[in-house]
């Protein structure tokens, strides 16, 4: 299961010994973010500008939905 944008930019290296894998777009559009562990950090990134919106609020239409 690829699941993180590292990852599916380099699928296409891994699609040569892989039998088989699937994309979890839901999980790309979370930047990588464990749903568990945000509740530490995502408001002090919101409020920090760290990035600009909750990724798991919103859909990253000019990042991951490229991949």
């Amino acid at each position: 299961m690829i699941e993180i944008p590292r990852t599916a930019l380099l699928a296409d290296k891994m699609a040569g010994t892989a039998e088989f894998f699937s994309f979890g777009t839901n999980d790309l559009t979370h930047l990588g973010f464990s749903r568990d562990d945000i509740g530490g950090f995502m408001d002090d990134y919101l409020d920090k500008k760290i990035i600009k919106n909750d990724p798991f609020q919103t859909l990253d239409i000019e990042g991951v939905w490229g991949l």
